[in-house]
């Protein structure tokens, strides 16, 4: 493992290729190989960048980080209607900065939320590397 600047540097094999404008804030190795590694756009997992205004709920237990990710079921006029994907745990060896990013990073999405009659939840968020906002109408759980 490299330090710089007091900083542990990800290791070139377990770095994703990120896009020009993004950044390593903390990364951790997870026990069954490879990286959970968080930047300023989101939560790479085995390869696949999760947008931390994709992530309906992320749970640190103390030993891994279990992260419900969402994916898109109807475009509307003016709000993108959401439901959630199977949780992924992932077990962090050294979590270092990775549960405190993940939540800061999740949480600075979110401008409002509000429950709805039927359940849902109508939520204005922010895109990381976008300006303005979105409206999200995220589908209770079946």
């Amino acid at each position: 493992m490299i330090k710089l600047f007091g900083r542990d540097r990800i290791p070139a094999e377990l770095r994703p290729k990120l896009a020009p404008e993004e950044r390593v804030l903390a990364w951790a190795p997870v026990t069954d190989g490879g990286a959970a590694v968080a930047t300023n756009r989101g939560l790479w997992l085995a390869g696949r960048r999760i947008g931390w205004h994709e992530i309906s709920k992320a749970v640190w237990d103390g030993r891994a980080m279990i992260v419900t990710p969402t994916e898109v079921v109807e475009e509307r006029e003016h709000v993108t209607v959401l439901r959630d994907l199977a949780s992924q745990r992932v077990v962090l060896e050294r979590p270092g900065g990775v549960p405190d990013a993940i939540r800061q990073r999740v949480t600075a999405t979110i401008l409002s939320s509000e429950l709805q009659d039927d359940g849902s939840r109508l939520v204005r968020r922010r895109i990381p590397g976008l300006d303005g906002t979105v409206w999200m109408l995220h589908l209770p759980a079946e």
